[in-house]
């Protein structure tokens, strides 16, 4: 199973939930002086197993990290609301959010939640965590 599938998937849905954010795609630069607020997306998958051999199928894990870039030294609120919009994107109540099935992977969504922001230097960051689990579909 190829993990780009889902690093794409992933980030197609962020992409069309069109939060009104500029998004920072991976091994991309971000632009010298870009303006505040933004996303970086990352994809990381922790793990595969095979699973082929006693009748299963391939497991991916792993996690999306989006972190949303706000102006430091100004409250905490924007980069925090944001966020949560950016979580509510992934939420699972749904069902049809619940999996996305593209290019021959299901792709399941775990829990995803806004961690403890940080200073950078110049910028405040947010992050959003948002766990999957994928398959053959």
């Amino acid at each position: 199973m190829r993990t780009d599938i889902i690093g794409v998937a992933l980030g197609q849905c962020l992409d069309a939930a069109n939060l009104g954010h500029p998004i920072i795609w991976e091994n991309k630069d971000i632009p010298p002086g870009h303006i505040t607020p933004y996303l970086i997306y990352e994809f990381v998958p922790t793990g595969r197993r095979d699973r082929s051999l006693a009748g299963g199928s391939a497991r991916s894990t792993g996690f999306v990290q989006v972190t949303v870039v706000t102006k430091r030294n100004s409250f905490a609120t924007e980069g925090r609301k944001i966020a949560e919009q950016v979580a509510a994107v992934f939420d699972r109540a749904g069902p049809q959010k619940r999996q996305i099935t593209q290019d021959g992977v299901k792709i399941t969504l775990g829990d995803s939640a806004v961690q403890r922001s940080y200073p950078d230097g110049v910028n405040w960051r947010t992050p959003v965590q948002i766990n999957f689990s994928a398959t053959k579909a």
